[in-house]
Order: structure tokens, then C-alpha cells, then sequence
């Protein structure tokens, strides 16, 4: 056994090295230690190639690019490649709401409603309460009741669009983002890496630098070429831009200059949205925001089906991470929509750098636990090495167990190890006593009590997320109702009709095909 935690956590980064595809090679002659650890990350994420940069006043003080923009035809990764970056495009967004803020355009009170809403194509269904105002979407809180409960949806931020018709007067095919986009921020910041989504013209040419990007998950355990990326022309609210290092360098330093919005519209934008009771949310406007070693940090993701990025700010320093890479391995291990940046080890490795002995070992630990879980359940590599981790945490800082937590609830669902119900139990108790509210992290507290056989919790897990209204566009709400009916069903309880009925409107929102939809109905039947 690895005699300190620092050696154990480089076994275990070697350990999910071995299992990274052998075809990709990644530097060894990094001149930081947060190069080396980004370096190493990204091969134990079988990564095919990314481009990361490190902004430190007012310059793009480091670049880093490694492995291959077109694994096919071995392109080497350069610092000019432009990447699909997914919802990062939520901060653009959030920063031009904010500027029509101070230019009294608007206010994020103003009802949803006032805006174009039906005429964009958005279906009456969508909207459970119509009195969603426009700070709700933006901050993830238009759910159920408005403002009652933080649950990252990346489609409902597209809610604003209207916004930016009525604003632009462009009706045009969606065009009033990119217009206003361009108008406000690409224009201003020389954005000339930055595109509203992939160029339909394809003489464009910045098509070259565009890279290639890749599934990586159960299905395809090594990069698989996703052939249908480039079909994202459309730059929307919440996602469609596709962009480089150097430009995101761009407007980290504008808005660490104040040059896009004022420091006031920044802190706006960033503070933690206040819930209807009173807690704070995780996230502000466009922004995830918390509070590490009693500096803000804010941050942002990009989480497609074969792209991911991460944005990292630590305004007070000047200070910003930038990672762009062309498969979705950077996002999918570390459930970073909970709200915890501190699930990332590229996050935890730049915050070590930025915020000296502000961090600890335990933090590591921590993240890399996610990191060996995606190992084990994409490539099948090192099973154990999640739980090792998790019982060396669970040693060395047990009061992590003890603190709502979404994401380490969600993971130790996932693990299903028995030898971590005591911890389980601990973190419902005080996720519970939090007053938060995730369908998600529900459904992964009913399994749990469905595998320990308290069949009168799981019942009351599936109630508590099924009976809550204005929830059905999450596929857990919808699991959840079938879970629910069938149990009941079984139990002769004909209520259970009412919660099958309910999935089958449910997946509506899915696009569930009529066959899918029957074959819930059918179950309705003795």
C-alpha cells in the first residue's frame, strides 16, 4: 500500500493512465506543475487532445496544448484550434443581459412573459407557473415554484431568447443571439476565433481550425468520431459558440477590467441567487459561484455530447483557468451542475496554484474519486480504486460525510457499496436538513433505500419527487412516476394509474416516441 496520500493519489493517476488510450501521447516536458497535473488528468481521462491556458493580470500568461484535434488524421493540438464549447455560451448570455440591465433595457424582474415566448417556438407546456420572471432561467431556478430550488437545466436557459429578439428586432431564424453577440461582445473584444455556431458557409476560413470532436463513454470506451458536430449552426441562449484560448483570454480580462459591464453588474451577475427561503444557491446568473479559503470563485462548463470545457475565475486575483477540449470527458465524470467545482481535478489542480495552502489534500482525494469512477465505468479499469479512495477520504475527513452534498450522494449511489450506507444515511440527514430539493439526487436516495430494503423510504423518496409539481422535464421526475405506479400497481393500489399517466405526459418533454409512450400505458393494465 502506498505509504502516504500524495503516493496513493499518483498510483491512482497512473493506475487510470494504463487505461487511457495507448494512441494518444501528451507531453512530459510541461514547465508547471499545473501543466504537469493537467497533463496527467487529461491522459487518465483518455482525453484525444485539449488546449488550456492560464490568464494572470491582464495577459494570457501560459498555453498548453497537447494530444490531437484530428485523431484520424494525426493533427497535432495548437493553441489556435477552436473548440465547441457548449454552455460556457450561458455566460455571454448572462453578460448582455446584464448590459441591457444597466442600459434600463430591462429588468431580470420583469416576467418571462413580457418577452416573446410562444412565437419562438417554446410550447405553453414548458412553463408550469407564468409568473417566471427572467432572473429564474438564468439562474436555474424556473422549476416549480419560481426561485424555490437551484436545479441546472441548460435547455430552460434558452427561455431568454426572446429577450434578444425583442431587443435586436431580428425575427430571423434565431439569429438575434449571434446578432447581439456580435454587436456587444465579439466586435467590442476582437473576438476573431469566436462563431455563432458552426459557419454555415464553408469557404469560412477558420473551418481548418475547427477540431474534431469525439464520443467517449460506455458505448464507445475509446474516441469515437461524432460525425454530426458540425450541425450545430445556431448560437442559441444557453449554447452554439465555438471559440479558442486566445479569445476566451479575451474576455476573461474584460471582465476582470470591467470592460463588457460594470463591477457592480459582475457582482450581480456572480453573487449566489437567493432562494425563495432564504438559502443560498450555488450558481448566480450565467455563473456557478463559491466561496473556497474565503475567496469567490466563479466558473463555468461546457458539457456536450463530444466536447466539454471549464471556465475558472478567481476575480480577486486576476486570476482565470481556461480548458477547451474535443471530447466530453472534462465534464461528464464530476456532476459539476450540482453546483461543486471541487469535483474536477483540473479545477482542484489550477486552485491549488491560485490559491496557495488554501487547499488540501483531502480536496484531491475528493475529486479524484469521480475521476477513478468514470475510469472504472467507461474503459472497466481499476474498479476499486473509487471505494479506496472514498474510504481514505471517509478516514481523513469524515466530516465531508456529514454536509449536504449532491454530488458525493449521487456517487456513492453509483458505487452501491455497502460498506458506505453508514456515510449515505449521514449525508440524506443533512441534505435533507438542508431543504434542498434535486429530482435527481432523489431518485439516487430512493435506490439506495430500494438496495438497503426500506421499502417504506424508497415509496416515500418516489412520493416526495413524483408529488412535487412542476418538475416533469426531468428524466428523474419521470423515472420516478414509473417507479412509483408500477409499485403501487403491484401493491393493487390503483393509484398507481394516476403516476403512470403522469410519466407518460412526462416524456413528452423527451420526445418519446408513440410506442414508448403506449408501452407505458400498457402497464396500466392487470
Amino acid at each position: 500500500m502506498p505509504s502516504t496520500r500524495r503516493e496513493f493519489l499518483k498510483d491512482s493517476a497512473a493506475l487510470s493512465m494504463l487505461a487511457a488510450s495507448p494512441s494518444i501521447a501528451f507531453s512530459t516536458n510541461e514547465t508547471t506543475p499545473l501543466q504537469s497535473q493537467t497533463s496527467k488528468t487529461a491522459q487518465a481521462l483518455g482525453l484525444p487532445g485539449f488546449v488550456a491556458g492560464v490568464v494572470r493580470d491582464g495577459k494570457l500568461d501560459t498555453v498548453q496544448a497537447e494530444g490531437y484535434a484530428d485523431l484520424e488524421q494525426r493533427t497535432p493540438m495548437q493553441r489556435d484550434h477552436i473548440f465547441y464549447v457548449a454552455s460556457l455560451t450561458k455566460t455571454f448570455t448572462a453578460v448582455m443581459m446584464m448590459q441591457y440591465v444597466q442600459e434600463k433595457k430591462i429588468s431580470l424582474d420583469d416576467y418571462l412573459l413580457n418577452y416573446p415566448f410562444l412565437t419562438v417556438g417554446l410550447s405553453p407546456d414548458r412553463l408550469f407557473d407564468p409568473n417566471v420572471r427572467l432572473k429564474h432561467p438564468l439562474s436555474h431556478t424556473s422549476e416549480g415554484i419560481p426561485g424555490e430550488n437551484f436545479i441546472y437545466n441548460g435547455n430552460r436557459y434558452n427561455f431568454v431568447y426572446g429577450v434578444f429578439e425583442k431587443m435586436s428586432g431580428n425575427t430571423h431564424h434565431y439569429d438575434a443571439v449571434a446578432q447581439e453577440f456580435s454587436k456587444r461582445i465579439a466586435g467590442p473584444l476582437t473576438l476573431t476565433s469566436t462563431l455563432s455556431g458552426y459557419p454555415v458557409d464553408h469557404t469560412d476560413p477558420r473551418i481548418p481550425r475547427i477540431v474534431k470532436t469525439y464520443f467517449l463513454n460506455k458505448e464507445h470506451p475509446k474516441p469515437t468520431l461524432d460525425t454530426s458536430a458540425p450541425s450545430g449552426t445556431t448560437h442559441y441562449p444557453a449554447t452554439g459558440l465555438l471559440t479558442s484560448v486566445d479569445d476566451l483570454a479575451k474576455y476573461m480580462i474584460a471582465l476582470d477590467e470591467n470592460t463588457l459591464i460594470t463591477r457592480e453588474s459582475y457582482s450581480v451577475m456572480t453573487q449566489p441567487f437567493a432562494l425563495n427561503d432564504g438559502r443560498k444557491s450555488p450558481y448566480g446568473l450565467g455563473w456557478s459561484t463559491q466561496s473556497i479559503g474565503g475567496q469567490p470563485i466563479h466558473s463555468a462548463y461546457g458539457y456536450g455530447d463530444s466536447y466539454s470545457a471549464l471556465l475558472v475565475r478567481v476575480p480577486n486575483r486576476k486570476t482565470s483557468f481556461i480548458l477547451l477540449t474535443n471530447c466530453d470527458a472534462a465534464s461528464a465524470p464530476f456532476f459539476l451542475g450540482y453546483g461543486n467545482l471541487l469535483t474536477s481535478p483540473f479545477a482542484v489542480n489550477f486552485l491549488r496554484e491560485a490559491l496557495p495552502g488554501v487547499l488540501h489534500e483531502t480536496d484531491e482525494i475528493y475529486a479524484q474519486a469521480f475521476l477513478q469512477h468514470y475510469s472504472a465505468t467507461v474503459a472497466g479499469a481499476n474498479p476499486d480504486q473509487s471505494r479506496h479512495l472514498l474510504n481514505q477520504l471517509r478516514t481523513e475527513a469524515p466530516e465531508r460525510f456529514e454536509k449536504s452534498d449532491r454530488s458525493l450522494i449521487y456517487l456513492l449511489s453509483e458505487i452501491s457499496d455497502p460498506s458506505f450506507d453508514p456515510e449515505t444515511e449521514k449525508l440524506v440527514r443533512a441534505y435533507d436538513a438542508s431543504g434542498d430539493f434535486h429530482p435527481e439526487v432523489e431518485l439516487a436516495i430512493a435506490s439506495f433505500y430500494k438496495r438497503t430494503g426500506a421499502e417504506e423510504k424508497y415509496l416515500a423518496r418516489l412520493h416526495r419527487i413524483a408529488d412535487r409539481p412542476g418538475y416533469g422535464e426531468q428524466s428523474s421526475t419521470q423515472e420516478a412516476c414509473i417507479q412509483l405506479g408500477t409499485a403501487l400497481l403491484k401493491k393493487g393500489q390503483q393509484e398507481g394509474r394516476k403516476y403512470l399517466w403522469m410519466a407518460v405526459q412526462y416524456e413528452r418533454f423527451s420526445g418519446a416516441n408513440t410506442a414508448s409512450l403506449d408501452k407505458l400505458v400498457s402497464k396500466m393494465s392487470p
